[in-house]
């Protein structure tokens, strides 16, 4: 269970790196833009929320205070994890000793004093509290919006995320630790290891190829490892987390995820009968009791009453369990981010297009390059439309210049705070709402004549609920335009097809979140630079449509142009637009 010091450790961590993430998407110069208030610019208070954080934790950990290096928002993010680590590994050797009051000397202090470790930990704490609520005042003078709220619950539930990556070497003074753990030791029945012997038999783990092992992640911090190693001709797994870790769902999930991406069956597991708490999780991934046995530990010890657990059937291979992520607040972030870097689909159109739009002249855009033809819209003179995950400054524009009443509905306010400038800019009238494209109940059956779609489903897990949805807020004989990804563009390795291979990696339907690598899907949460996409299939593109009722009436493909150097399109069109109508009888 997490005690209030794991709370206020995570929650402070957590928060300053949302703040540091959201500095990722910032320009030099809103960086260095002054204020009247903390130390006068966003790039330097946040420097020095991350200084602080490293000074204190070495002068704790009875060090010097060390130089400080980068001043990038990469390298500081850098440094404040390992600075958030380093807090974190003196604040729970505090508690683990009871030591509160034990003194340091603060040889940075003039005369140099000493204080206690728990004054000095409380100050690290609510210093960072300080200076992020001066950090929300700049960026919200920047104009940035959705600014994380910074309050504990929240943090609760985006840090409850779990995720399994390859080990690293840095990851085994974590691992040292938890072994030695007295309660955990008399729980698994296994003697911990000395420190040159731990490093001795991790070194051995590390070096063997056919040793699967994964460090546990829970959002940014470590709560274990887990690992499939084969023993007298059998394939065994075993696992171990901090107890800070334990009745929080951690193991059940990570070994959930873990069993999944081995494909060989059966997997072993032995655990000492009085282990109550790894047999429920064992049972919970479907591990059934196979035997028992009586055995003493590898590192000597008591002999110990043993349950042997097989899991057998089958295992996807290359595949895993889906991690429970936020996707809607993930993909919030990240577009948000591809609008402060000028992403092609964030940036606004011109003020000419509007007026060419105004003499009927619209360039609409569902797929890459080609235009929708003036075949497929409706007559826009008063037509109530929704630009369904469409924000960014462009199709709605020009359908409201074309005489469209426009909606833009978009999950990225930075999106729409676009389209609400060349509203302002070009005498329009727009209504932007935030929302999520697969729910769209803030608006009545029948209230639109008009939806338009653009490549954009992608970016949510299920994309049948759009397909209903748009349905139902389109009156009878309302058109709907979409346009969406082929799902062939999920089939490759996005790294050796940028490197001139193309070579198939994943099968249909496609999820960032369930398919890429566990250290790149950890990367890519944890920087919400990028969004999570997938890759839905035709019967559920297509095939939703239909299912939802709309009767298929136009039909085009599109690519990348060449200048945009994507390779899959130099052999085949990989997106595609359809025009749909909702019948005057449903079926």
């Amino acid at each position: 269970m997490m005690d209030l010091l794991d709370r206020l450790l995570g929650h402070d961590a957590w928060t300053t790196r949302q703040l540091l993430l959201i500095g990722l998407g910032l320009t030099d110069e809103q960086l260095d833009r002054e204020f009247d208030i903390a130390h006068r610019s966003v790039r330097a208070t946040l420097s020095h929320i991350v200084r602080n954080v490293e000074v204190w934790s070495q002068l704790m950990a009875g060090g010097p205070a060390g130089e400080s290096q980068g001043r990038s928002l990469a390298e500081l993010i850098a440094r404040f994890d390992r600075a958030a680590a380093d807090l974190a590994a003196v604040a729970r050797d505090v508690r683990r000793r009871a030591a509160w009051d034990e003194r340091f000397m603060d040889t940075l202090d003039d005369p140099p004093a000493e204080k206690s470790l728990g004054g000095g930990i409380a100050h690290v704490v609510t210093h960072g509290m300080h200076h992020r609520a001066q950090l929300l005042y700049m960026l919200r003078r920047l104009g940035v919006e959705d600014l994380p709220e910074g309050d504990v619950l929240s943090w609760e539930r985006q840090a409850e995320q779990v995720f399994l990556r390859e080990v690293e070497e840095a990851d085994l003074a974590v691992f040292f630790e938890h072994q030695r753990d007295p309660v955990a030791v008399q729980m698994a029945a296994f003697p911990p290891r000395e420190r040159e012997a731990f490093a001795a038999h991790w070194k051995k783990i590390l070096a063997d190829r056919n040793v699967v092992k994964r460090t546990v992640l829970l959002g940014p911090e470590i709560a274990g490892n887990m690992l499939c190693w084969e023993q007298s001709g059998k394939r065994l797994i075993g696992y171990w987390l901090g107890r800070r870790f334990w009745n929080r769902g951690v193991a059940s999930r990570a070994l959930s995820a873990f069993v999944s991406a081995i494909p060989a069956r059966p997997l072993h597991a032995r655990v000492a009968k009085a282990n109550v708490a790894s047999i429920r999780v064992l049972e919970k991934c479907g591990f059934q009791v196979a035997g028992e046995s009586r055995g003493a530990a590898p590192t000597g010890g008591e002999v110990v009453d043993e349950l042997v657990y097989a899991l057998t059937g089958t295992a996807t291979e290359g595949r895993r369990a889906a991690p429970e992520i936020n996707v809607r607040w993930h993909n919030k972030i990240a577009w948000n981010n591809k609008v402060d870097r000028q992403d092609r689909w964030s940036v606004p159109v011109s003020t000419e297009a509007v007026e060419q739009a105004r003499r009927g002249r619209l360039d609409l855009l569902l797929t890459p390059t080609k235009p929708v033809p003036a075949a497929w819209l409706p007559p826009l003179q008063a037509t109530r439309t929704l630009c369904l995950a469409s924000g960014g400054g462009q199709q709605g524009p020009l359908l409201a210049a074309a005489g469209a009443i426009v909606t833009v509905f978009d999950n990225s306010p930075r999106q729409l705070e676009q389209d609400r400038l060349v509203a302002d800019r070009d005498g329009l009238t727009i209504e932007t709402i935030e929302g999520d494209m697969a729910d769209l109940s803030r608006f009545a059956d029948g209230t639109f004549d008009f939806v338009l779609h653009p490549v954009s489903n992608c970016f949510v897990p299920d994309v049948r609920p759009v397909w209903r949805e748009c349905f139902r807020v389109l009156r009878p004989g309302g058109v709907l335009l979409a346009g969406f990804a082929n799902p062939v563009r999920y089939l490759f390795d996005d790294e050796r097809a940028q490197n001139g291979s193309l070579e198939v990696r994943f099968a249909v339907p496609y999820s960032d979140t369930r398919d890429l690598g566990d250290a790149d899907l950890h990367r890519l949460v944890l920087a919400p630079v990028h969004p999570l996409e997938f890759g839905h299939s035709l019967a559920d593109q297509i095939g939703g449509q239909l299912d939802a009722g709309f009767v298929l009436a136009g039909f085009y493909e599109d690519r990348y142009a060449d200048a945009n150097g994507d390779r899959i399109s130099r052999y085949m069109d990989t997106f595609i637009a359809t025009r749909a109508w909702r019948p005057e009888l449903v079926r």
